[in-house]
C-alpha cells in the first residue's frame, strides 16, 4: 500500500516537473551547447558536487594519455599514490609484527630445548639402567656355546 502511494507521488511530481508540450512542432536544438542558459542563483554544495562529478566523469580521467593535461586527474593520482604508499607501509609493519609473534625467538627455542632435556633426563637414565640390567640378565641366562672341533 505504501509503495503504491510512493510511486503515485513520484509519478505526479515527475509529471508536474516535466509537463508534456501541446505543440510538438516546436524547434528542437541540435546542438546541446548552442543555447545554454546559466542560472544566476547561488550554487549549493550539492550543485557544486554535481558539477565536480560531471567534470570528472566527462574529462577522461582514466585515460592514461590525459594525465598530463588534466589537473584534477593529476591531483587524484597523487593522492592515490600517497594513500597506497601509506597502506603499503602499514601492511609491511603489520606483517613484521605477525612474523615476530608467530616465529619463536632463538632464546625461546633454547629454553624450550633445555626444559625438555630436564624432563627427559630421568626417563633416559631409567631406560639406560633398565636396558643395562636386561642385557646382563640375558647374558647370564645364555648358555655357553659348545666349543667347536679342535676347541678346548
Amino acid at each position: 500500500m505504501h509503495l503504491k502511494v510512493v510511486i503515485f507521488a513520484l509519478s505526479f511530481l515527475t509529471t508536474s516537473a516535466y509537463p508534456l508540450h501541446r505543440n510538438t512542432r516546436e524547434a528542437t536544438w541540435t546542438d546541446s551547447k548552442a543555447n545554454q542558459a546559466h542560472d544566476k542563483s547561488e550554487l549549493t554544495a550539492k550543485d557544486v558536487d554535481k558539477i565536480y562529478k560531471i567534470h570528472i566523469d566527462s574529462s577522461g580521467l582514466y585515460n592514461p594519455d590525459n594525465h598530463s593535461k588534466n589537473p584534477v586527474a593529476e591531483e587524484i593520482q597523487h593522492k592515490l599514490n600517497i594513500e597506497s604508499e601509506r597502506l603499503r607501509m602499514r601492511l609491511r609493519q603489520e606483517l613484521a609484527e605477525l612474523q615476530e609473534r608467530l616465529s619463536p625467538s632463538p632464546a625461546h627455542l633454547s629454553s624450550t630445548l633445555a626444559n625438555m632435556r630436564e624432563r627427559l633426563a630421568p626417563l633416559t637414565q631409567q631406560l639406560q639402567s633398565s636396558l643395562s640390567s636386561n642385557t646382563q640378565d640375558l647374558c647370564s641366562q645364555a648358555e655357553p656355546l659348545p666349543a667347536g672341533p679342535g676347541g678346548s
